[in-house]
């Protein structure tokens, strides 16, 4: 290789060996290529990673609201009531249904226990800021009073509808109360970023399009959630506490985001679709000088975040242990080749 190389001129006495200087920017150059980025349809930058549970609301059509957060295997909730559920262009708009799912929401139940944190987030347009109850967004629970966790609009009784609250049980509030709320006059009938994150010291927080509104602070951990639960959104398992309105996106993670990360996701925007790409990360590599005319060694590799398949690796179907980006050398990490 002499690309980014210095040559030496010959002298009296012998000859000076060439040599050539290899860089990691030919390195990263040769590499490129070969982690293509798939076009996508998503606008805005990259969400948070890492959901246990993610759902788009892009489906158009059907009964079945797909789990695209890669984490697991995948749960995909049911609309029961489809007659009441309309696909359009912003999400799914829902009056009077349940989307749950089919038995437990078992990795969300375990992965919650397990870190003791929980973020619950949603996308969503509200009808209106007159349902109370608290009207259900997300919850994991088995009836109006005996829940993991919920997400949800307005309260009950006299108190205001037009807020968003949460509750989460813990071994020290077993019933998932007191309820925190936003402050009344902040559910609004626009495009709404909803989050709600339980940390493991206790701390509660919800906020609104990226800005904290409320936090307290209750005891316990998550050790007593009840395993059987399912994850349901825009009502109760019976139907007595329905949402109204559109959704666009729903995410439950295993940890507490920072204000930071709720920050990113809220930039992001309610994305549907598939996720904006990622250019490849190329591992480094220390420049080095080698003779000119003699092999050079480097064993180049690279991960890409979103997991794109390499137009230049194995053909469709695998290809033998020869079969390897000509940019590599032999034992060297690529990334799996398929269809488009």
């Amino acid at each position: 290789m002499s690309t980014g190389g210095r040559r030496t001129r010959e002298r009296r006495g012998g000859r000076v060996p060439t040599v050539a200087l290899v860089t990691t920017g030919l390195l990263a150059a040769l590499l490129t290529p070969a982690l293509v980025a798939a076009p996508s349809g998503a606008v805005g930058p990259p969400r948070v990673g890492g959901a246990v549970v993610e759902y788009r609301f892009d489906e158009g059509s059907g009964t079945t609201v797909g789990d695209t957060g890669g984490t697991g295997t995948p749960l995909d909730l049911t609309i029961t009531n489809p007659a009441t559920a309309t696909w359009g262009p912003d999400g799914l708009t829902v009056a009077d249904t349940v989307i749950t799912s089919p038995g437990p929401a078992t990795k969300v139940i375990d992965a919650a226990t397990t870190s003791g944190e929980l973020t619950v987030e949603a996308w969503i347009t509200p009808t209106n800021t007159t349902q109370g109850g608290p009207a259900r967004i997300v919850s994991n629970a088995n009836d109006p009073f005996a829940r993991n966790f919920m997400l949800g609009q307005g309260l009950y009784g006299r108190l205001p509808d037009d807020v968003y609250d949460l509750r989460t049980r813990t071994t020290s509030t077993p019933g998932g109360t007191p309820t925190l709320a936003t402050a009344a006059g902040t559910a609004t009938t626009t495009l709404t970023h909803v989050a709600m994150t339980r940390a493991s010291d206790g701390t509660r927080t919800l906020y609104l399009d990226g800005i904290a509104q409320t936090s307290d602070t209750t005891g316990g951990t998550l050790a007593n959630w009840d395993p059987t639960y399912p994850l349901t959104i825009a009502n109760t398992t019976d139907g007595t506490r329905p949402w109204t309105g559109t959704l666009c996106l729903v995410a439950i993670y295993d940890r507490a985001l920072t204000p930071t990360d709720i920050t990113t996701n809220h930039t992001a925007g309610c994305q549907r679709g598939p996720q904006p790409n990622r250019a490849p990360i190329h591992d480094p590599i220390p420049d080095r000088i080698d003779t000119v005319g003699l092999p050079v060694a480097v064993s180049p590799s690279a991960v890409d975040p979103d997991g794109d398949r390499d137009p230049h690796g194995p053909p469709r179907g695998g290809g033998g242990p020869g079969d390897r980006h000509p940019h590599r050398a032999a034992g060297t990490p690529g990334v799996p080749h398929g269809g488009p």
